[in-house]
C-alpha cells in the first residue's frame, strides 16, 4: 500500500504541475510567428484532453496511448518527463485492475482554450480554464507551454528540471 500511495502522490504532483504551471519567464518568452494551430486543432486537443482525463478512472484509460500522445516527446515540467508520466500511469493501472474504485484522479476539465504566441519551433502558450467538479466546484485559469507540430497540439511543459 505504501508504494501505491507514493505512486499516487507522484502522479498527483505531476498532474498538479500541469494544471497550475505558468508560462516561461522573460528569458523563455516565445517570439510570435504564424505557426499557431487552427481553431479546429485546438478543439481537437481540448476534446482529447478532457476525454483522456475522464478515462483515467479506468484501466483502459490509464493504458491508453492516445492520452500519452497528448504530451510531446520532449515534455518536461518541473522535472517530470513524459516517460515518468507513462511509468506512473502503468503503476496506477495495476492498482485500478485490482480495485477499480482506487483511482486517484480528480474529475477535471478544461474549457475556453486558446493557443497563441507560437515561436519558430512551434512552442506556444496554451491558456485555459480548468474546472474540478468533485466534491465542490473549483475553477481557475492557467497557462502552460505546448508544442504545435505535425498538425497536433501537445503539452510541452516548462522545460525545467526542477
Amino acid at each position: 500500500m505504501k508504494i501505491r500511495n507514493t505512486v499516487q502522490l507522484t502522479l498527483a504532483a505531476g498532474l498538479l504541475s500541469l494544471l497550475t504551471a505558468c508560462g516561461g519567464d522573460s528569458s523563455t518568452t516565445p517570439t510570435t510567428t504564424n505557426t499557431a494551430p487552427t481553431t479546429e486543432q485546438v478543439a481537437a486537443f481540448t476534446s482529447s484532453y478532457n476525454g483522456g482525463i475522464a478515462a483515467l478512472k479506468t484501466f483502459s484509460g490509464l493504458t491508453s496511448s492516445g492520452f500519452v500522445d497528448l504530451f510531446d516527446d520532449a515534455f518536461l515540467d518541473a522535472g517530470y518527463t513524459k516517460q515518468a508520466l507513462k511509468d506512473n500511469l502503468t503503476q496506477e493501472s495495476f492498482a485500478v485492475a485490482v480495485a477499480a474504485d482506487l483511482s486517484s484522479f480528480p474529475v477535471a476539465t478544461i474549457s475556453g482554450v486558446t493557443v497563441a504566441g507560437c515561436d519558430t519551433n512551434g512552442v506556444c502558450t496554451l491558456t485555459a480554464t480548468v474546472t474540478n467538479a468533485d466534491v465542490d466546484t473549483t475553477t481557475t485559469t492557467y497557462s502552460i507551454p505546448v508544442k504545435f507540430s505535425s498538425g497536433k497540439v501537445r503539452l510541452y511543459g516548462d522545460q525545467k528540471a526542477a
